[in-house]
């Protein structure tokens, strides 16, 4: 069984579905609100200075699905999940970039676009970037965004989204939503586990610790949910981190693994302090990549031969 891992440096009716109206949790709290308040703050403080643009359209949702996150799916093509981000966030700052292969540019002559994301997240000073290459750590020292995305701390809502394919061909493969609920607006862990549950359906594994709680649905390659039993329901599920910046990985055998994590707030017991809510298609993402390697390689070798073509018309004068 092939397995691949890596550090990728790198949800309620309005949480986990696809760009609808906010829906109100048992206490009254706007879960959507809550958790875009910081953006909506930063979005108001523009309204006097920035001209006023028409809110972009969101795409249907997707038929029949309950493996999304708010609409965006494994298979979704990059027009589809860039529609859905602008949509659902248009104030935060959207970056396309290349991801852990962002030397194909370079190497390939192809300029790929692997990875999307939106946050709320402040861009990082020089003095936290040096501080993090240093060995501090924290996100201000990504790596895997390379000279594609800038590093930025957390906000209150970041969204990576990961794909595979050249470019007009991308096809995605994975997505990570964290979010993070201000003080006052904290929705009970009674109603986010709810209403996962209302999402995916009963989870196939959990695994609870003191302050938080995983929530796991795995699917074998043909969409099955995989049976506990099975020798690689242990590995398919402990593959997929339900935050993009720690470490992930997949393997060949694992189909589509969800992974929800709920973390209560340390001073405010029952109420929940961050949501992460993420999926990876394996087996399809690490065959994916196989093939990108090779139209890439392929790629190179078709503009070498015209760079040797173009060459042989080159006039020299002695």
């Amino acid at each position: 069984m092939s397995v691949s891992r890596f550090v990728l440096i790198a949800s309620f009716a309005g949480i986990l579905t696809a760009c609808g109206p906010d829906e109100k949790a048992e206490d009254g709290v706007s879960v959507a609100a809550a958790s875009d308040r910081g953006a909506s703050k930063t979005a108001s403080a523009k309204k006097m200075r920035t001209p006023q643009t028409k809110k972009p359209v969101c795409p249907p949702e997707p038929e029949g699905g309950k493996t999304d996150i708010f609409g965006i799916s494994a298979g979704d093509g990059y027009d589809r999940a860039a529609a859905t981000l602008k949509c659902k966030y248009p104030n935060l700052a959207f970056e396309t970039g290349a991801w852990h292969t962002d030397h194909t540019e370079k190497m390939f002559g192809v300029k790929t676009r692997q990875r999307l994301r939106v946050t709320d997240g402040d861009e990082c000073s020089v003095q936290e970037k040096m501080s993090a290459q240093q060995g501090r750590g924290g996100r201000c020292g990504e790596r895997w965004g390379g000279g594609r995305l800038k590093p930025r701390k957390s906000g209150s809502v970041t969204v990576n989204v990961v794909m595979t394919g050249l470019p007009k061909e991308e096809v995605v493969h994975g997505v990570w939503r964290e979010q993070t609920f201000n003080k006052d607006a904290r929705p009970a862990l009674q109603v986010v586990e709810a209403k996962l549950i209302e999402k995916y359906g009963e989870p196939h594994a959990t695994k609870k610790r003191t302050y938080d709680k995983k929530l796991f649905w795995v699917y074998d390659v043909l969409g099955r949910p995989m049976p506990k039993d099975n020798r690689d329901f242990d590995r398919c599920k402990d593959n997929v981190d339900p935050s993009f910046y720690r470490g992930q990985g997949w393997r060949t055998g694992c189909g589509l693994t969800i992974v929800a994590e709920v973390t209560e707030s340390s001073d405010q017991p029952g109420m929940t302090r961050f949501l992460n809510v993420a999926f990876l298609d394996q087996n399809n993402f690490y065959e994916a990549q196989e093939q990108m390697e090779a139209d890439l390689e392929a790629a190179r070798a078709t503009k070498a031969k015209e760079n040797a073509e173009a060459a042989k018309s080159v006039s020299l004068d002695l």
